[in-house]
């Protein structure tokens, strides 16, 4: 995974990943759809469909900088199953999607 410059690194980000794997302990064969909001780098939704190829995940993030990380790493895994949205103020998501999970990342620490 490729990480943008001023992006915090999400291996040594303890937050991202007691999320990813908090969150892949609720995906069962129920589970379609998938809602990250605060991505920041993507990584617990690109952790999420590298562990579960039937999932899909749409996430987003308000900063620009940040969906092109997550998009490039999108394209740099060959993923298919996921989706990044810029979104700003009150922009939603589509609306005829459902989500199974909808999850927030919190935001970045070093610890």
């Amino acid at each position: 995974m490729n990480i943008t410059p001023g992006v915090l690194d999400p291996e040594i980000t303890l937050s991202t990943s007691i999320l990813a794997t908090e969150t892949a302990e609720l995906i069962d064969e129920n589970t379609y759809q998938v809602l990250e909001l605060r991505t920041s780098s993507g990584a617990a939704s690109l952790y999420l469909v590298s562990k579960f190829p039937n999932v899909h995940v749409d996430c987003s993030d308000i900063l620009a900088e940040l969906v092109i990380c997550v998009q490039n790493n999108i394209q740099f895994l060959d993923l298919n199953n996921i989706q990044v949205f810029e979104l700003h103020g009150c922009q939603i998501l589509p609306v005829d999607k459902k989500y199974n999970i909808i999850f927030c990342s919190p935001p970045a620490s070093q610890t």
